[in-house]
């Protein structure tokens, strides 16, 4: 059986198994989600200083979009985080180098995020 979201079924089907079918345990993959997508501006901190990446953190933790995607049980979170941390780790690049350096975790969550 193929699935649409194969990240974020296989966690849930492991996370029922482990703590029983509840509603809670639906959600908390997609929570988990929500909650490291709060803390991705820290991937461009370099460029963006530490004022903003805080004042981006704090938007991202109380948009209303955010909090609604990371309250529903579904893969739509796993895929926003893959495609924000990229979006960070590219543009927190300020060299090439760094850029070269950050390649292969850019190539790693874009097979998570295209997974999800």
């Amino acid at each position: 059986m193929v699935t649409s979201n194969p990240v974020y079924h296989n966690l849930t089907a492991l996370l029922f198994n482990l703590c029983g079918t509840k509603n809670g345990v639906a959600r908390f993959v997609s929570a988990l989600a929500g909650i490291a997508w709060v803390f991705t501006p820290v991937l461009a901190r370099k460029r963006l200083g530490n004022a903003s990446t805080l004042g981006l953190s704090i938007v991202f933790c109380l948009s209303p979009v955010l909090i609604t995607i990371s309250r529903t049980a579904g893969g739509p979170s796993l895929s926003a985080l893959g495609i924000t941390s990229i979006l960070m780790l590219v543009f927190g690049a300020d060299k090439d180098t760094c850029l070269q350096k950050r390649l292969p975790w850019i190539a790693g969550i874009l097979g998570f995020t295209m997974a999800t």
